[in-house]
Protein backbone atom coordinates (compact mmCIF):
# COMPACT_ATOMS: atom_id res chain seq x y z
CA UNK A 1 0.00 0.00 0.00
CA UNK A 2 2.84 2.38 0.81
CA UNK A 3 4.25 2.01 -2.71
CA UNK A 4 0.84 2.38 -4.35
CA UNK A 5 0.18 5.80 -2.86
CA UNK A 6 3.76 7.10 -2.71
CA UNK A 7 4.37 6.24 -6.38
CA UNK A 8 1.07 7.64 -7.66
CA UNK A 9 1.17 10.80 -9.79
CA UNK A 10 -1.56 12.16 -7.54
CA UNK A 11 -4.32 10.88 -5.29
CA UNK A 12 -7.94 11.98 -5.37
CA UNK A 13 -9.21 12.33 -1.80
CA UNK A 14 -12.99 12.23 -1.39
CA UNK A 15 -12.72 14.13 1.88
CA UNK A 16 -16.30 15.34 2.02
CA UNK A 17 -17.83 11.89 1.52
CA UNK A 18 -19.04 9.99 4.58
CA UNK A 19 -19.21 6.67 2.72
CA UNK A 20 -17.56 5.08 -0.31
CA UNK A 21 -21.01 4.52 -1.80
CA UNK A 22 -21.78 8.24 -1.80
CA UNK A 23 -20.76 10.93 -4.25
CA UNK A 24 -18.11 13.52 -3.49
CA UNK A 25 -18.47 15.69 -6.60
CA UNK A 26 -21.73 17.06 -5.27
CA UNK A 27 -20.95 18.66 -1.93
CA UNK A 28 -23.57 17.48 0.54
CA UNK A 29 -21.72 19.02 3.48
CA UNK A 30 -21.97 22.61 2.30
CA UNK A 31 -24.84 24.45 3.91
CA UNK A 32 -27.75 25.16 1.54
CA UNK A 33 -28.38 28.39 3.49
CA UNK A 34 -24.99 29.85 2.62
CA UNK A 35 -25.52 33.29 1.00
CA UNK A 36 -24.32 33.85 -2.54
CA UNK A 37 -21.06 35.76 -3.09
CA UNK A 38 -21.34 39.50 -3.56
CA UNK A 39 -19.91 40.77 -6.87
CA UNK A 40 -18.75 44.38 -6.92
CA UNK A 41 -17.41 46.20 -10.00
CA UNK A 42 -13.90 47.53 -9.51
CA UNK A 43 -14.80 50.73 -11.40
CA UNK A 44 -17.46 52.03 -13.75
CA UNK A 45 -15.80 50.61 -16.84
CA UNK A 46 -16.50 47.13 -18.12
CA UNK A 47 -12.81 46.31 -18.59
CA UNK A 48 -11.53 46.11 -15.01
CA UNK A 49 -13.57 43.13 -13.93
CA UNK A 50 -15.33 42.59 -10.64
CA UNK A 51 -14.38 41.91 -7.04
CA UNK A 52 -16.07 38.87 -5.49
CA UNK A 53 -16.63 39.00 -1.71
CA UNK A 54 -17.66 35.81 0.05
CA UNK A 55 -17.84 34.42 3.57
CA UNK A 56 -14.76 32.46 4.72
CA UNK A 57 -14.84 28.84 3.64
CA UNK A 58 -13.72 25.97 5.82
CA UNK A 59 -10.37 24.41 5.00
CA UNK A 60 -11.39 21.15 6.66
CA UNK A 61 -10.94 17.91 4.74
CA UNK A 62 -14.16 16.34 5.96
CA UNK A 63 -15.16 12.93 7.33
CA UNK A 64 -12.28 11.10 5.65
CA UNK A 65 -9.88 12.76 8.11
CA UNK A 66 -11.43 10.69 10.91
CA UNK A 67 -10.88 7.30 9.25
CA UNK A 68 -7.87 5.28 10.31
CA UNK A 69 -7.10 3.52 7.04
CA UNK A 70 -7.25 6.78 5.07
CA UNK A 71 -4.66 8.40 7.34
CA UNK A 72 -1.59 6.61 5.96
CA UNK A 73 -2.94 6.81 2.42
CA UNK A 74 -3.22 10.57 2.69
CA UNK A 75 0.25 11.07 4.19
CA UNK A 76 1.95 8.64 1.80
CA UNK A 77 0.66 10.46 -1.28
CA UNK A 78 3.10 12.97 -2.77
CA UNK A 79 0.33 14.98 -4.43
CA UNK A 80 -3.36 15.00 -3.61
CA UNK A 81 -6.46 16.73 -4.92
CA UNK A 82 -8.78 16.91 -1.93
CA UNK A 83 -12.50 17.50 -2.28
CA UNK A 84 -12.88 19.09 1.14
CA UNK A 85 -15.79 20.29 3.22
CA UNK A 86 -16.25 23.59 1.41
CA UNK A 87 -13.47 23.82 -1.17
CA UNK A 88 -11.01 21.86 -3.25
CA UNK A 89 -7.44 21.68 -1.93
CA UNK A 90 -4.21 20.72 -3.69
CA UNK A 91 -1.65 19.18 -1.35
CA UNK A 92 1.94 18.30 -2.21
CA UNK A 93 4.97 17.57 -0.05
CA UNK A 94 5.69 21.29 0.32
CA UNK A 95 2.36 23.06 0.75
CA UNK A 96 -1.42 23.08 0.67
CA UNK A 97 -3.08 25.38 -1.88
CA UNK A 98 -6.75 26.14 -1.28
CA UNK A 99 -9.40 27.03 -3.79
CA UNK A 100 -9.92 30.43 -2.15
CA UNK A 101 -6.30 31.43 -2.84
CA UNK A 102 -4.88 30.62 0.59
CA UNK A 103 -1.60 28.71 0.70
CA UNK A 104 0.14 27.21 3.74
CA UNK A 105 3.20 25.07 4.37
CA UNK A 106 2.46 21.35 4.58
CA UNK A 107 3.33 20.46 8.16
CA UNK A 108 1.35 17.23 8.08
CA UNK A 109 3.81 15.17 6.06
CA UNK A 110 6.68 13.85 8.22
CA UNK A 111 10.24 14.12 6.96
CA UNK A 112 10.80 10.37 7.22
CA UNK A 113 8.54 9.95 4.18
CA UNK A 114 11.04 11.78 1.99
CA UNK A 115 12.76 9.25 -0.34
CA UNK A 116 16.23 10.21 0.91
CA UNK A 117 15.41 10.21 4.62
CA UNK A 118 17.17 6.94 5.44
CA UNK A 119 20.29 7.71 3.40
CA UNK A 120 20.80 11.44 4.00
CA UNK A 121 24.62 11.80 4.26
CA UNK A 122 24.48 15.44 5.25
CA UNK A 123 22.61 14.92 8.51
CA UNK A 124 24.25 13.79 11.74
CA UNK A 125 22.86 10.31 12.61
CA UNK A 126 21.68 11.24 16.11
CA UNK A 127 19.90 14.35 14.83
CA UNK A 128 18.22 12.31 12.09
CA UNK A 129 17.10 9.72 14.64
CA UNK A 130 15.63 12.33 16.97
CA UNK A 131 13.84 14.12 14.13
CA UNK A 132 12.38 10.81 12.97
CA UNK A 133 11.19 9.88 16.45
CA UNK A 134 9.68 13.32 16.95
CA UNK A 135 7.79 13.03 13.68
CA UNK A 136 6.68 9.49 14.55
CA UNK A 137 5.21 10.51 17.89
CA UNK A 138 3.30 13.35 16.23
CA UNK A 139 2.00 10.88 13.63
CA UNK A 140 0.81 8.52 16.38
CA UNK A 141 -0.92 11.41 18.13
CA UNK A 142 -2.91 12.28 15.00
CA UNK A 143 -3.55 8.64 14.09
CA UNK A 144 -4.96 7.93 17.55
CA UNK A 145 -7.73 10.45 16.83
CA UNK A 146 -8.97 8.34 13.90
CA UNK A 147 -11.49 5.51 13.98
CA UNK A 148 -11.24 1.96 12.69
CA UNK A 149 -14.18 -0.24 11.74
CA UNK A 150 -12.11 -3.24 12.81
CA UNK A 151 -10.08 -2.38 15.93
CA UNK A 152 -7.65 -5.21 15.16
CA UNK A 153 -6.42 -3.22 12.13
CA UNK A 154 -4.53 -0.81 14.39
CA UNK A 155 -1.05 -1.87 13.18
CA UNK A 156 -1.98 -2.64 9.58
CA UNK A 157 -3.51 0.82 9.18
CA UNK A 158 -0.25 2.56 10.10
CA UNK A 159 2.22 0.06 8.60
CA UNK A 160 2.95 2.23 5.55
CA UNK A 161 4.24 4.93 7.92
CA UNK A 162 6.11 2.59 10.26
CA UNK A 163 8.12 0.95 7.46
CA UNK A 164 10.12 4.06 6.44
CA UNK A 165 10.73 4.84 10.13
CA UNK A 166 12.20 1.36 10.56
CA UNK A 167 14.63 2.03 7.70
CA UNK A 168 15.89 5.16 9.46
CA UNK A 169 16.00 3.86 13.03
CA UNK A 170 17.08 0.29 12.22
CA UNK A 171 15.23 -0.76 15.34
CA UNK A 172 12.72 -3.44 16.29
CA UNK A 173 9.07 -2.40 16.29
CA UNK A 174 7.43 -3.74 19.44
CA UNK A 175 3.65 -3.34 19.16
CA UNK A 176 3.86 0.27 18.02
CA UNK A 177 6.87 1.25 20.17
CA UNK A 178 10.44 1.45 18.86
CA UNK A 179 12.86 -0.63 20.91
CA UNK A 180 15.66 1.93 20.51
CA UNK A 181 13.46 4.52 22.27
CA UNK A 182 11.41 2.23 24.48
CA UNK A 183 11.84 4.21 27.70
CA UNK A 184 10.24 7.28 26.16
CA UNK A 185 7.82 5.14 24.16
CA UNK A 186 6.29 3.80 27.37
CA UNK A 187 5.43 7.31 28.55
CA UNK A 188 2.41 7.96 26.32
CA UNK A 189 -0.58 9.59 28.00
CA UNK A 190 -4.25 9.98 27.12
CA UNK A 191 -4.79 13.56 25.93
CA UNK A 192 -7.80 13.65 28.25
CA UNK A 193 -5.39 13.82 31.19
CA UNK A 194 -3.54 17.01 30.34
CA UNK A 195 -4.98 18.85 27.33
CA UNK A 196 -7.80 21.40 27.31
CA UNK A 197 -8.52 21.43 23.55
CA UNK A 198 -10.87 19.15 21.59
CA UNK A 199 -8.75 16.04 22.22
CA UNK A 200 -8.82 16.76 25.94
CA UNK A 201 -12.57 16.22 25.95
CA UNK A 202 -12.38 12.65 24.64
CA UNK A 203 -11.57 10.01 27.30
CA UNK A 204 -9.87 6.88 26.05
CA UNK A 205 -11.49 3.46 26.33
CA UNK A 206 -10.51 -0.11 25.72
CA UNK A 207 -11.24 -1.22 22.12
CA UNK A 208 -14.85 -2.29 21.73
CA UNK A 209 -16.23 -5.14 19.60
CA UNK A 210 -17.66 -4.28 16.19
CA UNK A 211 -19.35 -6.30 13.49
CA UNK A 212 -15.88 -7.10 12.15
CA UNK A 213 -14.64 -8.70 15.38
CA UNK A 214 -15.39 -12.17 16.66
CA UNK A 215 -17.53 -12.48 19.77
CA UNK A 216 -18.68 -9.76 22.14
CA UNK A 217 -15.91 -9.96 24.73
CA UNK A 218 -13.03 -7.53 25.28
CA UNK A 219 -10.91 -6.71 22.24
CA UNK A 220 -7.21 -7.24 22.98
CA UNK A 221 -5.17 -5.85 20.10
CA UNK A 222 -1.94 -4.80 21.84
CA UNK A 223 -0.05 -5.31 25.11
CA UNK A 224 -1.13 -3.01 27.94
CA UNK A 225 2.04 -0.89 27.77
CA UNK A 226 1.46 0.10 24.12
CA UNK A 227 -0.50 3.18 23.06
CA UNK A 228 -2.45 0.83 20.78
CA UNK A 229 -4.04 -0.85 23.83
CA UNK A 230 -6.58 1.98 24.10
CA UNK A 231 -8.94 3.82 21.75
CA UNK A 232 -8.90 7.59 21.71
CA UNK A 233 -6.41 10.47 21.47
CA UNK A 234 -3.04 9.82 23.09
CA UNK A 235 0.18 11.83 22.99
CA UNK A 236 3.79 11.46 23.93
CA UNK A 237 5.37 13.63 26.57
CA UNK A 238 6.82 17.00 25.59
CA UNK A 239 9.11 16.81 22.56
CA UNK A 240 10.94 20.07 23.19
CA UNK A 241 14.77 20.14 22.99
CA UNK A 242 15.23 20.36 26.77
CA UNK A 243 13.15 17.25 27.40
CA UNK A 244 14.84 15.33 24.61
CA UNK A 245 18.23 16.28 26.02
CA UNK A 246 17.25 14.77 29.38
CA UNK A 247 16.40 11.49 27.66
CA UNK A 248 19.90 11.42 26.17
CA UNK A 249 21.30 11.38 29.72
CA UNK A 250 21.69 7.69 30.72
CA UNK A 251 21.01 8.54 34.39
CA UNK A 252 17.55 9.90 33.56
CA UNK A 253 16.08 6.44 32.91
CA UNK A 254 15.08 4.30 35.89
CA UNK A 255 14.63 1.03 33.99
CA UNK A 256 16.96 -1.07 31.85
CA UNK A 257 16.59 -4.19 29.70
CA UNK A 258 17.11 -7.57 31.31
CA UNK A 259 18.83 -9.08 28.27
CA UNK A 260 22.20 -7.73 27.14
CA UNK A 261 24.71 -8.49 24.35
CA UNK A 262 22.75 -7.68 22.30
CA UNK A 263 20.50 -5.39 24.31
CA UNK A 264 16.88 -6.54 24.10
CA UNK A 265 13.78 -5.42 25.95
CA UNK A 266 11.80 -8.40 24.68
CA UNK A 267 12.52 -11.88 23.37
CA UNK A 268 9.26 -11.91 21.42
CA UNK A 269 10.02 -12.87 17.82
CA UNK A 270 6.51 -12.17 16.51
CA UNK A 271 6.72 -8.38 16.73
CA UNK A 272 7.88 -6.71 13.52
CA UNK A 273 7.11 -3.69 11.40
CA UNK A 274 5.36 -5.96 8.88
CA UNK A 275 3.24 -7.77 11.47
CA UNK A 276 -0.48 -7.15 11.00
CA UNK A 277 -1.44 -8.22 14.52
CA UNK A 278 0.56 -7.89 17.76
CA UNK A 279 -1.89 -8.54 20.61
CA UNK A 280 0.80 -9.82 22.97
CA UNK A 281 4.41 -8.89 23.64
CA UNK A 282 6.19 -9.26 26.96
CA UNK A 283 8.86 -6.80 28.06
CA UNK A 284 11.53 -8.10 30.42
CA UNK A 285 13.24 -5.33 32.32
CA UNK A 286 14.99 -4.44 35.54
CA UNK A 287 13.78 -1.60 37.73
CA UNK A 288 12.44 -0.53 41.09
CA UNK A 289 8.91 -1.49 42.09
CA UNK A 290 6.91 -0.21 45.03
CA UNK A 291 3.34 -0.81 46.12
CA UNK A 292 1.20 2.27 46.74
CA UNK A 293 -2.18 2.84 48.35
CA UNK A 294 -4.91 4.61 46.38
CA UNK A 295 -6.32 7.26 48.72
CA UNK A 296 -9.95 8.34 48.80
CA UNK A 297 -9.05 11.98 49.42
CA UNK A 298 -9.76 14.41 46.58
CA UNK A 299 -6.87 15.46 44.38
CA UNK A 300 -8.40 18.94 44.18
CA UNK A 301 -8.03 19.38 47.96
CA UNK A 302 -4.40 18.36 47.76
CA UNK A 303 -3.70 20.77 44.91
CA UNK A 304 -5.34 23.65 46.80
CA UNK A 305 -3.01 23.06 49.73
CA UNK A 306 0.04 22.93 47.46
CA UNK A 307 0.26 26.10 45.35
CA UNK A 308 3.40 24.85 43.61
CA UNK A 309 1.79 21.62 42.42
CA UNK A 310 1.22 21.52 38.68
CA UNK A 311 -2.38 22.13 37.60
CA UNK A 312 -4.01 19.72 35.16
CA UNK A 313 -6.82 20.13 32.67
CA UNK A 314 -8.14 16.62 33.24
CA UNK A 315 -11.28 15.87 35.24
CA UNK A 316 -10.69 14.97 38.88
CA UNK A 317 -12.31 11.55 38.45
CA UNK A 318 -9.31 10.25 36.45
CA UNK A 319 -6.81 11.32 39.11
CA UNK A 320 -5.96 9.77 42.44
CA UNK A 321 -3.56 10.42 45.27
CA UNK A 322 -1.04 7.70 46.02
CA UNK A 323 0.58 7.00 49.40
CA UNK A 324 3.52 4.78 50.20
CA UNK A 325 2.21 1.58 51.74
CA UNK A 326 4.71 1.74 54.60
CA UNK A 327 3.88 5.32 55.56
CA UNK A 328 0.87 5.62 57.84
CA UNK A 329 -1.43 8.61 57.82
CA UNK A 330 -0.88 9.11 61.55
CA UNK A 331 2.87 9.42 61.10
CA UNK A 332 2.40 11.88 58.25
CA UNK A 333 -0.04 14.13 60.09
CA UNK A 334 2.45 14.78 62.86
CA UNK A 335 4.50 16.97 60.52
CA UNK A 336 2.28 17.72 57.53
CA UNK A 337 -1.36 16.87 56.73
CA UNK A 338 -0.48 15.69 53.23
CA UNK A 339 2.90 14.25 54.10
CA UNK A 340 1.84 10.72 53.24
CA UNK A 341 1.09 11.63 49.59
CA UNK A 342 3.93 10.47 47.36
CA UNK A 343 2.43 10.80 43.86
CA UNK A 344 -0.56 11.79 41.74
CA UNK A 345 -1.80 8.89 39.65
CA UNK A 346 -3.83 8.88 36.43
CA UNK A 347 -5.91 5.88 35.36
CA UNK A 348 -5.86 5.43 31.58
CA UNK A 349 -9.46 4.17 31.50
CA UNK A 350 -11.86 5.57 34.07
CA UNK A 351 -13.81 2.34 34.59
CA UNK A 352 -10.62 0.55 35.63
CA UNK A 353 -10.32 2.73 38.71
CA UNK A 354 -13.34 1.09 40.34
CA UNK A 355 -12.45 -1.16 43.25
CA UNK A 356 -8.70 -0.52 43.05
CA UNK A 357 -7.18 0.08 46.49
CA UNK A 358 -3.53 -0.59 45.65
CA UNK A 359 -1.32 -0.19 42.60
CA UNK A 360 2.26 -1.04 41.79
CA UNK A 361 4.41 1.92 40.74
CA UNK A 362 7.31 1.56 38.32
CA UNK A 363 9.55 4.62 37.91
CA UNK A 364 10.43 4.84 34.21
CA UNK A 365 12.36 8.12 34.32
CA UNK A 366 13.25 10.41 37.21
CA UNK A 367 10.02 12.39 37.11
CA UNK A 368 7.44 9.96 35.70
CA UNK A 369 6.38 6.34 35.98
CA UNK A 370 3.70 3.76 35.26
CA UNK A 371 0.89 2.46 37.46
CA UNK A 372 0.62 -1.30 37.15
CA UNK A 373 -1.54 -4.14 38.35
CA UNK A 374 -0.17 -7.57 39.16
CA UNK A 375 -1.64 -10.79 37.81
CA UNK A 376 -1.81 -14.07 39.66
CA UNK A 377 1.19 -15.26 37.66
CA UNK A 378 3.39 -12.42 38.90
CA UNK A 379 3.37 -10.46 35.64
CA UNK A 380 2.33 -6.81 35.42
CA UNK A 381 0.13 -4.78 33.10
CA UNK A 382 -0.31 -1.04 32.73
CA UNK A 383 -3.40 0.71 34.10
CA UNK A 384 -2.10 4.28 34.15
CA UNK A 385 0.81 6.58 34.89
CA UNK A 386 1.91 8.81 37.76
CA UNK A 387 3.88 11.91 38.68
CA UNK A 388 5.90 11.69 41.91
CA UNK A 389 5.32 14.42 44.48
CA UNK A 390 8.44 13.51 46.41
CA UNK A 391 11.57 13.66 44.33
CA UNK A 392 13.29 10.77 46.12
CA UNK A 393 10.31 8.39 45.91
CA UNK A 394 10.65 5.52 45.71
CA UNK A 395 14.04 5.29 47.41
CA UNK A 396 15.87 2.44 49.04
CA UNK A 397 14.20 -0.19 46.87
CA UNK A 398 16.25 -3.04 45.46
CA UNK A 399 16.17 -3.65 41.73
CA UNK A 400 13.92 -6.49 40.63
CA UNK A 401 13.16 -8.29 37.39
CA UNK A 402 9.80 -7.26 35.93
CA UNK A 403 7.70 -8.83 33.18
CA UNK A 404 5.39 -6.25 31.62
CA UNK A 405 2.68 -7.61 29.36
Amino acid sequence: MAQVYSNAAFTVVAGRSTDSRKSFITNNLESPKRPLPCQLPIDTSNESGTLVIDLPRSGGIGPVSTRGWCFQERLSSRRSVIFGEEQIVFMCVAELAYENGRSVTNKLRPKFLQPSASTAPYQEPQALKEQTLRDWYLVVNTFSECRLSNPHDIFAAIMALAQPVARVLKSRYLAGVWECDLVRGLLWRPCHHFQTGPNGKIPVTRPKPTRFTKGSGPVVRAPSWSWAAVEGPVAQEALNPARMARHRDPSFARIRPKHLNPEKWSLDAQCAVDALHMPTCELELIGHMVKAVVLQALVSDFIKSKPNVRKFGSPHKHRVLLADEITTRKEAEEDEPWGHVVAIGFFDVLEERNGVDNVWCLPVVQDRGLMLKRSSGGKFSRIGWYLPEKGDWPSGQDEVEICLC
